[in-house]
């Protein structure tokens, strides 16, 4: 076989017709965004907790921070933290940071203070901003560390409303540097991922896989350290259309719903895992939706089909895409016949982007045979930030395009099949997808190995329940050493984000061994959830909540004690939500997710219904808030016109 099929020409849209007009993919993110601001000013934005910014009072503040910034020494190339929740200030700042010549880094604070600190460290932060009411990442002289500029402090305020509002002079160029997202690292570090002004623009500029424009209104719920956040942010911003920031940092399935209800959302994204809890919880969240993304790992065939036959109209798209591509990079739109297969295609590749599959040898193996799928095209990040050697071997030179080009190896097995559908297959090495999240098993293996007295550790994703997939960890502890599973997992608590912390952490004699001497995974016994010697449940409530415990976690009711805490019997946050919606719907009461994260045992919640304290996350059953109709029409974006305009 001399080569695979050609690669596609990328980008109708990058060779202008008109030599007056700028190539969009010679501009960066903050330029495109200025042009829709100067072209609907008085448009909405974002709307965040009632509060709404128009594009040009969010491009004036944004520009008042980013000469702050300048003076404060950021320059191109530079990586500045962003400490802040999900908000207003939020995309503000990231704005800013872009129009200043930086790169933003969001550090969710959410997440481990420690995980945060590292991310600072990696990514060699020259500036953080943050707000006064959030832990401090920055201790010490300010030589040990990066200037913080708090933006909610009344100086830091007045010197920003002091500064001038227009646009600055151009900084950056497309190549140059605009975010760094973290993901999990095999070595036991989070690995910075860092993208280019272009990379992001050629990932939503000339699609045709999703309806961009000022008529639709994007719920940005993903995380926000996430590659996610970007399409729910970008996919509005540079087409005139709004964008709601989810009033909560935690993406409550109930909360999305009511948002989505509320502010009339069209576009929604969401993992396969929360899109298939929402069909089967809350199917009329999608009543005005037009498009439903999904992906991050395998979509259910059941539940597209299910929410496909309740409403028509939807149209369900099925992305795949690492973030080392920025995100989607092959798409497949939902068809009636899919109901039919046994697992739905990841698609073909979107514009501006291009697939292939190779052997070990990077020569194409045939079709309907199973190989390595490596991305190539203009998302394409720059490399891993600080790790040359890993860049190198990820990012490799692509013998099948046009000189110079690069491929992504994804480590993801594909195959094409006769039409030309790309279908996933599996990975060629031990990274695992949980919830979503991509995750590298080494990673958690090394912060179980951290822990006092384990000299051996071992994580595996089992899936014992369909549809409920868990990272297991098993340890095995010094000789003479007594180590106790649930205490080693509240210590990765304090070190990891809550989607990888094990559901539970076995310990173990000894691991087990193939015969050649290595960790035998498939041996590794089934977890046992076991709960302790605590009282067992004594009121009604706490009885009723017992059988709840057990209906969801997927164990006898007889064996949830009353003490026992739901996530050390194998809970996470996904089977929280599931947990408060069978609340709400057996007793009308209204718990929050944060209730249960704050008594998260039989006892507690109980204590919490019975109370009816409603300073505690308990309240009634939520009004239901009807969507909002936008009947008028509304002006073509800016880059719309521009798309229309090159495409003539």
């Amino acid at each position: 076989m001399s080569g695979p099929r050609p690669i596609r020409r990328l980008a109708p849209v990058m060779t202008s017709r008109e030599a007056s007009m700028t190539n969009p993919f010679e501009q960066t993110l903050h330029e495109l965004f200025e042009q829709q601001a100067r072209s609907t000013p008085d448009s909405i934005a974002l709307i965040h907790r009632g509060d709404t910014l128009s594009y040009a009072e969010l491009n004036r503040r944004a520009n008042r921070l980013a000469r702050h910034l300048v003076r404060s020494g950021v320059r191109p190339g530079a990586v500045v933290g962003i400490h802040l929740e999900r908000s207003l200030e939020m995309v503000v700042a990231l704005l800013a940071v872009l129009k200043a010549g930086g790169g933003y880094t969001l550090l969710d604070p959410g997440f481990p203070e420690e995980r945060l600190r590292t991310a600072l460290a990696t990514s060699e932060t020259a500036l953080l901003i943050s707000r006064a009411g959030l832990p401090p990442l920055v201790s010490g002289p300010p030589a040990a560390g990066p200037e913080v500029v708090l933006v909610d402090l009344p100086g830091v305020r007045a010197a920003l409303d002091a500064q001038p509002d227009g646009d600055l002079r151009r900084t950056a160029s497309a190549k140059d540097l605009a975010c760094v997202m973290f993901t999990s690292g095999s070595t036991g570090t989070p690995k910075g991922i860092a993208s280019s002004h272009q990379a992001l623009v050629g990932t939503y500029l000339g699609q045709d896989y999703a309806d961009f424009g000022p008529e639709q209104v994007f719920l940005q719920c993903s995380s926000i350290s996430w590659d996610a956040f970007a399409l729910e942010l970008w996919g509005a911003l540079l087409f005139g259309a709004r964008c709601v920031l989810l009033p909560s940092s935690d993406a409550e399935p109930a909360l999305i719903a009511d948002a989505v209800a509320e502010h009339g959302i069209t576009m929604l994204q969401l993992s396969a895992s929360l899109f298939n809890f929402l069909v089967d919880e809350y199917p009329q969240a999608y009543e005005g939706v037009r498009i439903a993304f999904t992906g991050g790992e395998a979509a259910s065939v059941a539940h597209v089909t299910k929410i496909g036959r309740r409403y028509p109209g939807l149209r369900v798209v099925n992305g795949y895409g690492p973030a080392e591509s920025m995100g989607f990079t092959t798409c497949h739109v939902v068809a009636p016949e899919d109901a039919q297969a046994s697992s739905l295609p990841i698609g073909r590749p979107i514009a501006n982007k291009d697939v292939l599959i190779l052997d070990a040898d990077l020569q194409p193996v045939a079709k309907g045979e199973t190989g390595e799928l490596y991305a190539t095209g203009v998302g394409l990040a720059r490399g891993y930030l600080g790790r040359a050697g890993l860049s190198a071997e990820r990012f490799v030179a692509c013998p099948w395009g046009p000189a110079g080009g690069r491929m992504y190896r994804t480590g993801d097995l594909a195959r094409w099949p006769a039409d030309g559908v790309l279908e996933y297959v599996g990975r060629a090495d031990d990274q695992v997808k949980v919830r979503g999240f991509r995750i590298e098993p080494g990673e958690v293996e090394a912060a179980l190995m951290a822990c006092a007295g384990v000299v051996q550790a071992a994580v595996v994703a089992r899936e014992d329940r369909p549809g409920d997939r868990r990272l297991v960890g098993y340890v095995v502890p010094a000789a003479g050493v007594v180590v106790d599973g649930v205490g080693v997992r509240a210590t990765l608590t304090a070190r990891l984000p809550e989607f990888m912390v094990p559901s539970v952490v076995m310990v173990l004699e000894r691991m087990p061994l193939t015969p050649n001497g290595k960790l035998d995974r498939r041996a590794l016994p089934v977890p046992e959830y076991a709960p302790g010697s605590g009282r067992g449940a004594a009121t009604p409530t706490e009885v009723w909540l017992a059988g709840l415990f057990g209906e969801v976690l997927g164990v006898d009711a007889a064996r949830v004690g009353a003490e026992e805490s739901f996530f050390d019997l194998g809970g996470h946050s996904l089977l929280a939500a599931r947990l408060i919606s069978r609340i709400r719907a057996g007793r009308g009461v209204e718990l929050g997710i944060r209730a249960l994260f704050n008594a998260p045992t039989v006892a507690g919640l109980a204590l919490l219904m019975d109370s009816g304290v409603t300073g505690a996350g308990v309240s009634g059953g939520r009004p239901v808030v009807g969507g909002r109709v936008r009947p008028e029409r509304l002006p073509l974006s800016f880059a719309q016109r521009r798309m229309w305009f090159l495409r003539e």
